[in-house]
This record gives structure tokens, sequence and C-alpha cells, in this order.
């Protein structure tokens, strides 16, 4: 994962990240982060910039399912024991992110209906032991994650439209199909 440093009580990153986007911190950055922001009384807050940088391969991106209500989350993942066995899941202020990898890149978009953000390409995420603006910390759900790695979901999007169907959630439609356009990739 391509971890930065953001500020305390905050989602913010510390350092200028849009070059972190396309490239992993060097050893000699992350020592001088480690001085600077992480060896202080009142230190600097973790982050992760999902997408392709943090997917771990190369043909792979780092996706986090934002859900705002612990609830929704528990009804997206009936089995919430099962998912959080086999990927990193963690407790934020409001609900649970859920950190998935896909063999596809991965454009951010929500469901609001379900409250829920899928962010990847241009999206930075807390990560414990991190403090949210509110005071709250981010909690690491440490006790089932067994394998210590990324779930890896085949067709993530689709997966989460289909499941968000089966809640009720309606894909919204394409718009560049409906106007005859087919998009390349």
């Amino acid at each position: 994962m391509c971890i930065i440093p953001a500020y305390p009580y905050s989602k913010k990153p510390a350092v200028d990240w849009d070059e972190f986007q396309e490239r992993k911190p060097t050893e000699a950055e992350y020592q001088d982060w480690m001085n600077k922001y992480w060896n202080q009384p009142d230190p600097f807050n973790l982050g992760v910039v999902c997408g392709k940088i943090s997917g771990g391969l190369p043909e792979c991106s780092l996706v986090s399912l934002d859900f705002d209500n612990p609830d929704v989350y528990r009804q997206f993942f009936t089995d919430h024991r099962g998912i959080e066995e086999q990927t990193m899941t963690v407790k934020s202020s409001r609900g649970i992110h859920v950190y998935l990898r896909s063999n596809h890149e991965v454009s951010s978009f929500s469901i609001p209906q379900l409250k829920l953000e899928v962010k990847s390409e241009g999206n930075f995420m807390a990560l414990p032991p991190s403090i949210h603006p509110s005071g709250v910390q981010y909690v690491l759900n440490p006790l089932v994650w067994v394998h210590k790695q990324i779930l890896e979901v085949p067709d993530l999007v689709e997966s989460v439209w289909k499941r968000a169907e089966m809640l009720g959630v309606k894909k919204p439609p394409d718009r560049f199909s409906e106007l005859g356009f087919r998009l390349k990739g």
C-alpha cells in the first residue's frame, strides 16, 4: 500500500499527494516522515492512497467500500464475519471501511440509498490508528483478519451493483450507452 501522513485529527494528507497516486514513497521519504510527523508527542494520522498504486499487483486496484451506517454494512455483507476474516475492515467514526482489490481499474462512485461510497483512483483514506476530526479513533478489526491480505474480487464494480440491486437499489443507466456511445477498454 502507498501510505502517507495525514494531519492530526484530519482525513487530509499532510504532504502533496498527487505524485503518490503514481509512485510509492521512497525509504528516505518514509524516514523523513517518521521523524517529522509520526515520532512526535501528537503524531500525525496515517492514510492510504487508493487505486492502482496500492493494489499490490500491476493489474490490481485498492478499493474501499465506505459504509456510513454499520447496519447497512451488515445487510450488504450478511456474512460480515466471513468478509472480516478475508480482508481488512476498519471501524470508522460512523461506519465501516472494507478494503478490497479489484482486477480492473475502478472509478469511484457512490450509492446514496445505501450510504455507501466506493473509493478508488483519486481517493485517500485515513487508516488506524488515526483519529477522526470528531475525536473517534479508526480501529482495525484484528480479531478475525486471518491472512493479513486484501481480498481480490473479480469484477468488483459489477459485484457491488449486483448486491445493491438485491437490496432494492437499481443501478442508474449508463448515460453513454443510452446515447449510443461505447467507451474503449
